[in-house]
């Protein structure tokens, strides 16, 4: 800060520090903890809104609406909990589970919601424990399915070699399984509660007893008559507009197989020409840091990277001058082996160049003799003192030293060919270290981690559904559904710039989750009410599944102020497959459903 205000004027000053970096990774998660009240207000006013119904208000459900909220917190907070108690770490990552497992968790309290106004409305004259038994009866094999789902399809992100997503994964593991339990007893006694306060006409808010259900004021409010959170009107408009019609109808392929085919040509163009490669190291950092101003001016205009840290092999006579020699020389070779290190300067260098400047000869000295040379008389020399960070002195002893080897013409095409040119000229003598280095290591298992994390994932998800719906139909359906909206989202994450990063292996898994949760609902319920028409099954879970995506969407909204590219391609991700998603999910599998079976 002094130096930048010294010459503010002049010059345009950019800072490194491996310290610092690390303090600025640790800040996203700092950044993203305090966003969580922001989501949780957020999808508690969005679930009152839809949870109110003017044009029969003894059917709204507030307090049913605010438990659906608090079910999945406890859950995501006990899972933490466990974790914690049994040694795992908070990583920044991790942070990001509430926002993502909270907004899937709600979509269970929308199935079961719409489910019991359905049922409510065919039986008018069953008691509360009996349209809680049918709520369960037909809601718990779409909300089992999607938690079946969604735990194997984390579960095998946890056997993944990279470790950012062992333990994302590991948290939403846990974390699904959680708020499944919490919402199937928690929310479920509290739906149970308030259904019975609907049966005898008591006040959504107050449960006080109020007038029959289903009455309605004569005196209705304009906003009243534009209402369209009524789960009866919702109905009638789906029989009014003959939703089952439009695909029971034979031209109704026609528009849809047109759209379909432009997507999946959409989707091969942009996966083929438009992929980039490789992380770079400012986008794990938030923007407006020092470090990632300095990152990012450095990869733009330089080509290089931070600088390369080597640690001198240990046990190495110093005080001997062929010893001294011997290092220099094989440090000399360090330096040659690649196109992508310059000279570097080093203290062992330096402290020869000096001996032989000042006393015009190789001191054959002793080890203590050396020692005193190096701490009293080269270390406290103005051009040299800097090294003193450098050298690790006990015990009258050099323990360790390094130096810094600046680094040119790295890339993120080339970063994993430098990294293992490096590591093979460094042999075992030599110990590199750079910051880069993680990101070439998750590059190289990066093609092998994707293809089966969507193998694996979605073996997992096709088994789930055999054993729940043990059909081969709905099998192929599902794996179609996987390949399809995953090379949506990939396509479309290209198209925006996103790069093909260890982040695209926790998008991939969550493509795969959260496009199944919504097939799965409309195939569990399509075929609990064949012979029933496609609308009806609509009729149901149309609405829940748009109120899911838009929940959704508005939770990973919260994190839109965070800057930095890891919140940025999160949000589009969630984005992008929760409309793909409803795309599938409310216009194709509907019509191959209605079509095929």
């Amino acid at each position: 800060s002094k130096l930048a205000s010294l010459y503010r004027n002049d010059l345009r000053l950019f800072f490194w520090s491996p310290l610092q970096y690390d303090a600025d990774v640790r800040s996203t998660g700092k950044d993203t903890a305090k966003l969580v009240p922001l989501l949780f207000s957020a999808l508690l006013l969005f679930s009152l809104l839809t949870s109110i119904r003017i044009s029969d208000f003894t059917r709204s459900k507030p307090w049913v609406a605010l438990a659906g909220v608090i079910s999945p917190a406890l859950g995501i907070s006990v899972s933490i909990a466990l974790l914690h108690l049994v040694g795992f770490p908070l990583v920044p990552i991790a942070l990001l589970t509430p926002f993502l497992v909270l907004t899937v968790g709600i979509d269970d309290m929308f199935i079961m919601m719409s489910v019991w106004g359905k049922e409510r409305e065919e039986r008018r004259e069953a008691t509360g424990g009996e349209l809680m038994a049918l709520t369960y009866r037909e809601a718990s094999i779409s909300i089992v399915l999607t938690t079946m789902t969604n735990v194997l399809v984390y579960g095998t992100g946890c056997i993944s070699t990279l470790p950012a997503v062992r333990l994302f994964c590991l948290y939403c593991t846990l974390s699904m399984a959680m708020v499944f339990f919490f919402q199937i007893t928690f929310f479920g006694a509290i739906l149970a509660m308030d259904g019975e306060r609907e049966l005898v006409g008591g006040h959504p808010f107050t449960f006080r007893s109020t007038h029959k259900s289903g009455t309605l004021s004569k005196n209705r409010s304009f906003v009243s008559s534009f209402s369209t959170l009524s789960a009866t009107s919702d109905e009638k408009l789906f029989k009014r507009f003959t939703v089952s019609k439009f695909f029971e109808s034979s031209w109704c392929l026609v528009p849809i197989s047109i759209a379909y085919i432009a997507y999946c040509i959409g989707c091969t163009y942009a996966l083929l020409y438009e992929v980039e490669e490789g992380l770079e190291l400012s986008s794990l950092l938030p923007e407006g840091t020092r470090t990632h101003a300095y990152l990012t001016v450095y990869e733009r205009a330089f080509n290089g990277g931070t600088p390369l840290e080597v640690q001198l092999p240990p046990g190495v006579d110093y005080a001997n001058p062929s010893a001294r020699y011997r290092t220099i020389h094989r440090l000399m070779e360090l330096q040659g082996a690649t196109p992508y290190t310059v000279e570097a300067s080093c203290w062992l260098t330096d402290f020869t160049r000096y001996v032989d400047t000042v006393y015009s000869v190789d001191l054959p000295v002793n080890n203590d003799k050396f020692v005193k040379l190096l701490q009293n008389e080269f270390l406290q020399h103005p051009l040299y003192q800097d090294y003193a960070n450098d050298i690790l002195i006990q015990n009258r002893t050099v323990v360790a030293s390094r130096l810094f080897i600046p680094l040119r013409g790295i890339n993120t095409t080339n970063r994993i060919h430098a990294e293992q040119s490096l590591r093979e000229a460094a042999g075992d003598d030599l110990t590199l270290f750079d910051v880069s280095f993680g990101l070439a290591e998750q590059a190289a298992e990066l093609p092998w981690t994707v293809i089966s994390n969507l193998f694996l994932a979605g073996g997992a998800t096709v088994i789930a559904i055999f054993v729940l719906m043990p059909t081969m139909f709905n099998c192929v359906l599902m794996t179609w559904a996987v390949l399809s909206i995953n090379a949506g989202v990939f396509g479309v994450l290209a198209h925006l710039g996103s790069r093909f990063d260890v982040i695209s292996v926790i998008t991939s898994l969550l493509s795969i989750g959260y496009s199944l949760d919504f097939s799965s609902h409309i195939l569990a319920h399509f075929h609990q009410l064949r012979p029933s028409p496609i609308g009806a099954t609509l009729s149901i879970i149309g609405k829940p599944v748009v109120y899911s995506a838009t929940s959704t969407v508005l939770g990973i909204m919260c994190l839109a102020p965070l800057k930095g590219y890891i919140t940025a391609n999160l949000v589009r991700t969630i984005v992008t497959v929760c409309v793909i998603g409803a795309y599938h999910s409310l216009l194709l599998v509907p019509a191959i459903l209605q079509r095929f079976i």
